[in-house]
């Protein structure tokens, strides 16, 4: 600036930095024309060595300031996804008891293979696919499955790598280990399906490559009429990385903004893509519903109160942690059940639990608990029961000695904001469907209950991604909301996914958006915000095109040179951040 200002040959000194500026600049034109784009690289290379070349060094210089700025940007803006698939292997067992001879010893995981027999015992994550040859346990299959409700598990069952044995202990005989497991074969899965969505770019740098060959092609049409120079003033009014930079700032701030109302925006280009989505897709469980249930209903027998039996529950269940006692005893807690001294209890595998209290046997757990104890059913609890399990519920029995005084029946708990929620999608003009590994009756009726236009339910994981692509093939735009495993593959197929906090690794890993509260209220913040990035993004551009015009509409009427067209920049690009930083203002935190 000095050299142009005060004395000319002082510009001869930010020559070597100039051309040493150059390097990267003809990296990035080699690496497009090697791929066969003629982008925004290629026509800044060409432009650069002209405006070098002809000795304008102040405009040189700050090109050179344009392009090391907006690489710096850039990689900041470009959050590439990196799906972090650590967590599948690391968090099994690495040391096993294998069954040999009649014997147990410990060996590596690395060194159990298919038809090995193996044991699990309360507490332990199951390592390997494979099937229960001997012992009976309750199993939380939730980090595979996505569903709340414990599984129990005896000989004939199938049992799965990554899920958990909540009680009792397993003999099984080992079908798939290692990589051939089914949690790994979901991790490559999502392996294989990362490519679709991390080669997206910014919507301003496709913009900005697409304008390169219409102005390129404008500049040298129009040399007949306004000389090499007006030619060259049109070509140099492109934005050129200019655009990039603003458009990389405004999705940096939007991305603060969203931060700051505690939603994590991983990558960029999901604000871009949410704004297009038409068609938003929920998982059940711990999506529009908690992931525990809670008590929906007590059935008690004759001449027994509702208090009576929750009050027996809970004592029996209260140093319990799955799901079902969690939800008993926080049943109990809402009541403000005084519960009697628990003496002794017992758990019977795969059954329920059995206990002593006040000198009276007590027992809490399914029917079969209630045989091996030759306590008979009464018949209308016995058909009460088996409702609720074929409408896809749960419910355990509770018996005083010889008798059963009671049934109590769980729900899934719907989140509260639920209702909330499904109005805004409504109001969107948003299709809402809801994908569910649970049976169709629950399904339907929570359907029914949001409002929600379909469902699908039983459905396994990747019979959700595959129900994800169909609607994507059918032109709509899917936004996908969920937590589990289960989801992960869904997720990678979707547009765009969105978790909750409390989601698995693999789910917060996939996700485009993780709503940080847990509160899917969230959901109305993330959409307003994504239609105010938009309409600043498109605000950001119109600037630069609007320099352009004036650039184009000089050289032809005005005798604008490549010094007019550099002085337009400079006036247009602050302009153009200007525009862009404005998401700071409204969006700060107090």
């Amino acid at each position: 600036i000095a050299g142009t200002l005060f004395f000319p040959p002082l510009r001869l000194l930010s020559l070597p930095s100039v051309l040493y500026s150059l390097i990267p600049i003809y990296q990035d034109a080699y690496r497009s024309a090697r791929a066969g784009k003629f982008d925004v690289n290629i026509l800044y290379a060409a432009t650069q060595s002209l405006v070098v070349g002809r000795g304008y060094l102040l405009p040189a210089n700050l090109g050179a300031f344009y392009y090391f700025l907006s690489h710096k940007l850039l990689i900041m803006a470009e959050n590439r996804f990196e799906v972090q698939l650590q967590g599948l292997f690391g968090q099994l067992p690495t040391i096993i008891h294998k069954i040999s001879d009649g014997t147990e010893v410990t060996c590596p995981l690395a060194e159990i293979a298919a038809e090995d027999l193996i044991a699990v015992y309360a507490g332990e994550t199951i390592p390997v696919d494979g099937m229960v040859i001997a012992g009976a346990a309750t199993v939380d299959q939730q980090r595979l499955t996505g569903e709340a409700q414990p599984a129990e598990k005896g000989a004939g069952d199938r049992v799965y790598a990554s899920t958990i044995v909540l009680a009792g202990a397993l003999h099984v005989r080992v079908t798939e280990a290692g990589t051939t497991t089914l949690v790994a074969q979901i991790g490559t899965i999502l392996a294989q399906t990362t490519a679709v969505n991390v080669d997206r770019e910014l919507w301003g740098k496709r913009f900005n490559d697409q304008l390169v060959l219409p102005l390129v092609a404008l500049g040298g049409l129009s040399t007949p009429f306004v000389g090499l120079e007006g030619a060259q003033a049109i070509i140099d009014g492109h934005p050129q990385r200019r655009m990039n930079i603003s458009t990389a700032l405004c999705a940096l701030n939007y991305l603060g903004a969203a931060a700051n109302a505690d939603i994590l925006v991983k990558d960029g280009r999901a604000l871009e893509l949410l704004h297009q989505v038409d068609t938003v897709v929920f998982d059940k469980t711990g999506t529009l519903t908690f992931a525990e249930p809670h008590v929906a209903q007590i059935y008690p027998a004759v001449s027994v109160s509702t208090q009576t039996v929750l009050r027996f529950a809970a004592a029996t269940e209260i140093y319990q942690e799955h799901p079902l006692a969690r939800a008993i005893l926080q049943a109990a807690q809402e009541q403000g059940l005084h519960l009697p001294r628990l003496d002794v209890t017992s758990y019977h595998v795969g059954y329920g639990l059995a206990a002593e209290i006040d000198g009276q046997q007590i027992r809490v757990g399914s029917e079969r608990l209630m045989a091996e104890a030759g306590i008979i059913i009464p018949t209308e609890l016995e058909e009460q029961l088996a409702m609720i399990w074929q409408q896809g519920n749960s419910g355990v029995l509770v018996a005083v000695e010889e008798r059963v005084i009671g049934l109590i029946e769980f729900h899934a708990t719907l989140r509260p904001e639920a209702d909330a929620v499904m109005e805004m999608v409504r109001q969107q003009g948003l299709q809402s469907y809801m994908l569910s590994g649970d049976h169709p009756v629950p399904t339907r009726l929570l359907a029914e209950t949001l409002g929600i236009d379909h469902y699908e339910a039983a459905m396994l994981p990747e019979g959700k991604a595959a129900f994800v692509e169909r609607l994507q093939a059918e032109g709509k735009r899917v936004c996908f909301i969920g937590d589990g495993i289960n989801d992960a593959i869904a997720m990678k197929q979707a547009d765009v996914a969105i978790s909750l906090r409390g989601a698995t690794a693999a789910a917060t890993d996939t996700a485009n958006i993780v709503l940080m509260q847990a509160d899917l209220r969230q959901l109305l913040t993330l959409f307003t915000l994504t239609a105010r990035y938009t309409r600043n993004r498109q605000a950001t551009v119109g600037v630069f095109l609007t320099g352009t015009t004036i650039a184009i509409g000089g050289a032809y009427f005005l005798g604008f040179g490549l010094w007019h067209v550099a002085t337009l920049n400079m006036i247009f690009f602050p302009l153009s951040l200007g525009v862009a930083m404005w998401p700071r203002r409204p969006w700060s935190k107090a």
